[in-house]
């Protein structure tokens, strides 16, 4: 379905505006509205940030990812430049990281040198797939677990960004 949606998007007038558009009529029935999308520039990822408000850059703590992100980031730029010109930044947040590794902290510390990363990152943790698995939201089946924490702390930056 994504690759047919693609392609039509790609032939039609207006192609990289079309979720803008349909999502004007949803704006004002929800606070926020989360657009989840590949790290890429393909038609489907231009039209989600062509209709984005801020864009929360997610990486994992890998030298690959990194890279990876600063190229996107300039993509992000480019896409500000011609499509977006209201486009935020709200941060760099690492997600599937694993302390205990020698290879992510090391990455961990590169990345910490980003303006715009964020203080804390999400931990990797079987229990989020546990818990999507069985329908359940994080904050319903582990309440305690450091990850909810940090969800909660992502859920604030998203806040405070918007009542800027």
């Amino acid at each position: 379905i994504l690759a047919y949606t693609q392609r039509n998007l790609v032939a039609a007038i207006g192609g990289e505006n079309r979720l803008k558009v349909a999502l004007q009529e949803l704006r004002d029935q929800f606070h926020y509205i989360l657009i989840d999308c590949p790290a890429n520039l393909s038609t489907l990822t231009t039209n989600a940030l062509a209709a984005a408000d801020s864009v929360l850059l997610v990486t994992k703590p890998e030298f690959a990812d990194g890279a990876s992100l600063i190229a996107f980031n300039r993509q992000v730029e480019q896409l500000r430049r011609y499509l977006n010109p209201a486009l935020k930044t709200s941060g760099v947040l690492v997600n599937l990281h694993e302390p205990h590794l020698t290879l992510h902290r090391e990455a961990l510390a590169g990345l910490s040198k980003l303006d715009d990363m964020l203080p804390f990152t999400i931990r990797k943790a079987t229990d989020i797939a546990k818990a999507a698995a069985q329908g359940k939201a994080l904050f319903e089946f582990i309440p305690k677990h450091p990850m909810v924490a940090a969800v909660k702390r992502l859920a604030d930056h998203i806040e405070g960004e918007s009542n800027v």
